[in-house]
């Protein structure tokens, strides 16, 4: 996130991209730097790394939700796929929680592969 100003994105979306980086605790830390108070990120990582991107995450003041990645039958019988919410602290009171942001989310997505 080279060239981003700090504390000037509202919201991060990683689709399969962040969990390659071999560093999770860096990735949260640039994420971080990027997104301002009350920011939102969201992005799926694999099984193996879901709980140190979850620490990372919690360990720089985030609220954060995790769930399984919607319907990935087409990739494995397995659940091995994650996504993680995270709402970067902020000193003003939120008025949607972070739960209720993953059901909206989730009530919109279609179908996949129909």
């Amino acid at each position: 996130m080279r060239g981003i100003p700090d504390n000037s994105v509202g919201g991060i979306l990683g689709a399969f991209s962040i969990r390659y980086s071999r560093f999770p605790e860096l990735a949260v830390a640039s994420m971080d730097r990027v997104l301002i108070p009350g920011g939102l990120v969201k992005f799926s990582v694999g099984i193996k790394d879901v709980e140190q991107y979850e620490q990372a995450l919690l360990a720089r003041g985030f609220e954060v939700v995790r769930d399984e990645y919607p319907d990935e039958s087409w990739i494995s019988n397995k659940k091995e796929n994650f996504v993680l919410t995270a709402r970067k602290k902020s000193k003003t009171s939120q008025k949607i929680a972070l739960q209720d942001i993953l059901v909206q989310d989730k009530a919109q997505l279609p179908p996949l592969f129909e």
